[in-house]
């Protein structure tokens, strides 16, 4: 089993891969996204592929744009939350495209930090970013 972890963003994804107890983080732009999966469509035969993608909720955004203290503020968060949802819609398509499995979590819980994972995923010292992070919170249910 391979379990892949994908937090959307225009400019680099979180990517959190799981395969044979091993955990690898990344940050690719959508190029090197579409060839990392392309990379694992082409083992479907040996391992079963999973990709979660994160699916944020739109309301929630929207509520907070229009908590803005100004309207440019409001436009800013509008327009940061289309491009990150186009971005899991790209990606969506990729995983159409390559013929991988993939569903969609919904984030509920609060952001994780470096030091959690570290404890809870006995990751190295290695510091994460928070689109890591977010990614492999996506995939809490299968490796856990």
């Amino acid at each position: 089993m391979i379990y892949i972890g994908i937090d959307p963003d225009t400019e680099e994804s979180g990517l959190a891969i799981w395969s044979e107890g091993i955990l690898t983080l990344h940050n690719f732009n959508y190029m090197k996204l579409f060839e990392s999966l392309k990379n694992y469509s082409n083992h479907k035969e040996k391992y079963k592929i999973t990709v979660v993608i994160e699916k944020g909720e739109n309301n929630k955004a929207i509520f907070n744009a229009n908590k803005a203290k100004n309207k440019r503020i409001a436009a800013k968060i509008g327009v940061s939350v289309g491009r990150n949802f186009e971005a899991t819609n790209i990606i969506e398509q990729f995983c159409k495209y390559l013929e991988l499995d993939y569903e969609f979590y919904k984030p509920t819980s609060k952001k994780w930090n470096n030091q959690f994972c570290q404890m809870a995923f006995n990751m190295p010292k290695k510091t994460s970013n928070q689109e890591q992070r977010d990614a492999l919170r996506c995939l809490i249910k299968y490796i856990t």
